[in-house]
């Protein structure tokens, strides 16, 4: 598990997202919902929808940090592997329906 991130360099990055939003003119979104956020967090980080069971756990959860522990629960997940692993296979074009002797899949696998 990755080490827990210090809470000041999140609220410098705010910042300055705040501070380049304001000189653009810009307005960030209000919150979303956590309906919403559980249906874009799970879609985002390992592609596919939340189980009902998954749903029912999260949003009857009353713990003020669940949508950080949700997203650290995710990204530690075989889900989040297998789902970027297709993401980056996808970039970087890897064919599985090459022939063997042509095939670098295995080469990619050995290197992630």
């Amino acid at each position: 598990m990755w080490p827990k991130p210090d809470p000041q360099a999140s609220q410098k990055i705010d910042a300055l997202l705040a501070k380049e939003w304001k000189n653009a003119g810009i307005e960030p979104n209000k919150p979303v919902s956590d309906e919403v956020f559980l249906r874009r967090i799970y879609l985002d980080l390992i592609g596919r929808i939340p189980t009902h069971k998954e749903a029912l756990a999260f949003l009857a959860s009353k713990e003020s940090d669940k949508r950080a522990k949700l997203i650290d629960t995710l990204l530690a997940s075989e889900g989040y592997v297998n789902h970027f692993y297709n993401y980056w296979a996808d970039i970087l074009r890897i064919n599985t329906g090459m022939p063997a002797g042509q095939n670098i899949v295995p080469f990619y696998i050995d290197w992630v």
